[in-house]
């Protein structure tokens, strides 16, 4: 038998993980069901914020199972997730809440909101109202026949995230 993701839905970064900071991997275990829904997940390791972003993207993740001899089984497969802060993407995408994008030349993010910039203006926006930041803007895949299946692209994916852009950083200790 053989699976493929025909629905995955991206973890997003955390801003609670960005302010203080935190990357890492989140290593999660699935079983997936005959049906394709994910029957069973197991965190293995990870930051708790990063697990949680992980396992409520994961837990919306659909599979396309083949059956190489007719027989119904559930399936395991693990699935790692590098969480990594980077430098703001030149041009950078706000994915918004209510489903807009807004292609910005260039983003700050504070703890407070997020500033950005189109053409020579600058804008300022809630971070409650901005659901992601990255340098993709949304595509929407349309399978053209039924069984049409697009690969997982293996068992291990990277979620990347720009810092936040702090005035004064706390003392953790």
């Amino acid at each position: 038998m053989s699976c493929f993701t025909i629905s995955s839905v991206q973890p997003i970064y955390p801003r609670e993980a960005r302010l203080a900071h935190i990357e890492g991997v989140v290593k999660l275990a699935l079983l997936i069901a005959d049906d394709g829904s994910i029957a069973d997940l197991q965190a293995i390791s990870g930051d708790p914020l990063l697990l949680d972003s992980a396992i409520k993207a994961v837990r919306q993740w659909r599979f396309s199972i083949t059956r190489v001899v007719g027989h119904t089984v559930e399936t395991e497969a693990p699935r790692s997730f590098t969480f990594r802060l980077e430098d703001p993407p030149k041009p950078a995408y706000l994915h918004l809440i209510n489903g807009k994008v807004i292609r910005a030349e260039e983003v700050r993010e504070f703890a407070d909101g997020i500033e950005y910039t189109v053409g020579r203006r600058t804008h300022h926006i809630s971070a409650n109202s901005v659901a992601d930041i990255n340098a993709c803007a949304r595509v929407s895949v349309i399978l053209r026949r039924e069984g049409d299946c697009i690969p997982s692209g293996g068992a291990s994916f990277s979620v990347r995230a720009i810092p936040f852009t702090i005035v004064a950083v706390p003392d953790r200790w």
